[in-house]
């Protein structure tokens, strides 16, 4: 779970710092403490297990220490653009999520764990579904190179968000990934 009910929800959290006496209504996190949001949804949502959302988490809720966490819904969310594309990010990774059952039912194996550069990828497979998950935590962008095994040689892997193709070649996948982002790689329909 990202958040709980024993402590301060994510986006209350900047840096080592907590904010605190936040009146939800007029808070605005900044893009930096939305993205590493969104990364930590990312892997919350592609990593082994049942994810625990938290209720208001997939709308931006925020609140300091217990018992200022448990605020109730936010449910005038849709006037803050922020919300409703944090909320649609949710939705997405859900789809994802269901789409492909090496997400749910699937064997887990780390491909890079890099501390130097804040990378760390992984792939969930199952049969023939594999899902290829990509987070820099670094607020440099990084150039990635990593071996994809068992993969034809001249296949893709296709950006699940934006379609985006990158071709596999002799077992390699180089990727460009901005700070403070994260790609999530799928195979294609005929592959």
């Amino acid at each position: 779970s990202i958040s709980s009910h024993d402590i301060p929800r994510f986006l209350n959290k900047s840096g080592d710092m907590l904010i605190t006496d936040v009146n939800y209504n007029d808070f605005v996190p900044s893009s930096e403490n939305i993205e590493r949001f969104k990364l930590a949804t990312t892997f919350q949502l592609t990593y082994s297990g049942a994810p625990m959302i938290y209720y208001g988490d997939e709308v931006g809720q925020v609140g300091g220490k217990d018992p200022d966490n448990r605020r109730t819904f936010p449910w005038d969310f849709n006037k803050d653009k922020w919300r409703v594309d944090l909320r649609d990010y949710y939705k997405k990774l859900i789809e994802l999520r269901k789409a492909h059952k090496a997400l749910i039912y699937g064997s887990f194996l780390t491909i890079l764990a890099d501390d130097e550069t804040g990378v760390y990828a992984y792939e969930r497979f199952l049969d023939n579904d594999r899902v290829f998950v990509i987070l820099n935590k670094s607020k440099k962008a990084v150039n990635i190179d990593l071996s994809i095994f068992d993969f034809d040689n001249n296949k893709f892997l296709f950006d699940y968000f934006s379609q985006k193709q990158y071709p596999v070649l002799d077992g390699k996948l180089k990727i460009n990934l901005k700070g403070l982002n994260s790609i999530i790689l799928v195979k294609g329909s005929d592959d």
